[in-house]
This record gives structure tokens, sequence and C-alpha cells, in this order.
């Protein structure tokens, strides 16, 4: 849902696929490193998620022996990758089957206003999956995702760490290679991810300064719990998305304002911070709002897609300039938005 507020619904499909499938990387680890490293230095499931993205094109472009042959001087498995554009496809169908494609240029229509009749709609749904077909074989995606921007790095990592909100990791002292998890005490960084070398300073890691990273999934082994496809994540995409449980939890001695998932105090040294930060989660939960209610009522509840708008130009904006960018004077405007009154039937 984030991925289609922040117009980015086809990178945020294949981020996601990545993310919960294998690695399409295959051959020796230290290998496998350097290859993943050519697509992010600081993602594995981003690495995944561009390279997957690349083989598609490929496929469009130059056809699917040359897209095989740029598959194996990469180290990837086209038949992963090709397992990974089924599901994404699939993904993205959902997506907008489920309405949440309305707000993204390009989009279709509302499905109600179209689909008038029950075999309308049955006709409507084995052409999607006669599309789900096409790509496969590298000919076409689904219609609405018309967007090929790969995504800033900021919103992809937002976006993964809204997904897993509560798979955080937070390293134990400035250098250490160890990391703070939830109910499983200390964990490392795997020595299969991009970030493995991060105590030695890669640039994925900033030398071996960044606090706070996402991962996929936990192992254990040998009594040492190894952190598998880790993100490296700013302290304000934590705050914002970070936690699967949240809570107000004002702390002056700690310069904190919040609990996430029980353990990890969250805030900054500054009232004002604190209050920003509380008011942009705010924010957040009621954008899903808004942008379930369009996805419920459609087009045609002016209100409700008015939120949607307004909120998804606010998350927008705010990602903008806490990565230090300028926000898009359009979103800028559509946060000013006032809504339509309610309806009765509101």
């Amino acid at each position: 849902m984030l991925g289609c507020m922040l117009g980015v619904p086809e990178p945020t499909a294949a981020l996601l696929v990545a993310a919960g499938g294998r690695s399409p990387f295959v051959g020796k680890k230290e290998d496998v490193i350097d290859a993943q490293k050519k697509f992010c230095d600081w993602s594995d499931a981003l690495a995944s998620a561009r390279a997957l993205m690349a083989w598609e094109e490929k496929v469009r472009t130059k056809g699917e022996a040359a897209a095989k042959a740029w598959a194996v001087d990469q180290l990837l498995s086209a038949s992963l990758l090709q397992g990974l554009s089924r599901d994404k496809g699939h993904l993205l169908r959902d997506m907008q089957r489920a309405g949440l494609m309305r707000l993204v240029r390009g989009a279709e229509e509302d499905a109600a206003a179209l689909l008038e009749t029950r075999g309308e709609l049955e006709e409507s749904l084995d052409e999607l999956d006669q599309e789900d077909d096409l790509v496969l074989k590298g000919k076409a995606q689904v219609s609405a995702t018309s967007s090929s921007d790969p995504g800033s790095d900021a919103v992809m990592a937002s976006v993964l760490c809204c997904a897993c909100p509560a798979n955080l990791a937070l390293r134990s002292k400035p250098g250490a290679s160890n990391f703070k998890i939830a109910n499983y005490g200390t964990a490392v960084i795997s020595p299969a991810s991009v970030n493995s070398s991060a105590r030695a300073g890669n640039q994925g890691d900033k030398n071996g300064s960044s606090s706070w990273w996402l991962y996929g999934d936990l192992q254990s082994s040998g009594g040492r719990s190894y952190l598998q496809g880790t993100t490296r994540l700013e302290e304000w995409q934590v705050g914002l998305f970070g936690g699967l449980k949240f809570k107000e939890s004002f702390n002056a001695g700690k310069g904190t304002c919040m609990q996430l998932d029980g353990w990890l105090e969250v805030g900054g040294r500054m009232k004002a911070t604190n209050e920003l930060l509380l008011e942009l989660r705010k924010d957040i939960r009621h954008a899903f709002t808004w942008q379930a209610l369009f996805a419920l009522r459609g087009s045609s509840d002016s209100r409700s897609r008015a939120g949607a708008q307004r909120s998804a130009a606010l998350l927008r904006a705010a990602i903008k300039m806490l990565s230090g960018q300028q926000p898009d004077p359009a979103d800028t405007e559509l946060a000013k938005m006032v809504l339509p009154e309610a309806s009765s039937a509101d």
C-alpha cells in the first residue's frame, strides 16, 4: 500500500517478492556478494529487486536469449528470476484488483465503473491471467504498471521497513559487529550479506557508523544468531515506519518519545523533534486509512479520493525532505488540500 501511495508500485512489487523469495544470485559466496554490490551495496533485498527489474528490461528489449546470457555474466539464475517475475506479476495484479492502483498515474479507472456485469468482470479477470502468462515470457507487463522508475533509495528503504516493521536490529555500540534484536539478545550480520563487511567499513555502512538495520530472516548456527537479508536504515525511517507495536512513551532523560515492540526507545533530543515525529506517525496511520477507504469506495467517493491524495502527497513530501531533497511543488500544494464535507452516508 505504501509503495502505491508513493507512486512506485512496480519497484515495490519487485522489492517485496525479492525480500520474501530466494536470492537469484548464484555462485561462490565472495563472488555473489561482489555481484550483488553492483546493484546495491547496502541492501540484499534491493540488490535482488534491481537485478530482477534489469533482467526484465533485458528480456523486453533484447530478447530471452540475450537476457539469459546477461544473467550468467551477472551470476544470476534466469529460472529464479523468472519465478520472481511471475510472483511480481501476481502481486501487481492483486494490488490492481484491490483498488490500490487508483492513485498511480496511468492506472486503470475504478473497476466498478468499468465492469458493470458479472460476465464483464470474469472476462476482465481472464485477460489479467493472460497478461500474467505474457509477463513470464517477458513480452508484457500488467497494464497498470506504467512506471519503470526504480524509486529512490529513501523511498525503497521506507517501503521495506513498513513491510517488515518488527525486524529491526540496533548496533550495540559504534563499530561493533553485534546487533540488538527483539527477544533474541544479539546477532551478527550473515557472511552472505552485502553488509557482511560492515565492520571493515564498506560504503554501504558508512565506515561502521550506521546504527539501524532491517533483516529479512534470523538463523542460528553454532550458538550464534545471524541476520539474513539485511538493509541499512536511517534513523527517521525507524521512527516513522518501524515497530509492529507502537505507544507513546516520553523519557526526558533519554530524549525519547515512543516505544516500539516493547523494547526500542525512539526519539530526538529536542521536544519539537519528538512532537513532529509523533505527528508524522499519526499522519501515516491516517494515510493508510484514507487509502483503504478509497480502495473500497472507489472514485465516486470524492472525500475518500481527496483524503487519499492529500495524505499520499504529504508522505511523499515528508520523505523527500527527510532524505535531504526538495519535495515536488505539486505534492506540497496537494498536502494543503481541504477535504470536502462528509456526506450523511459517511
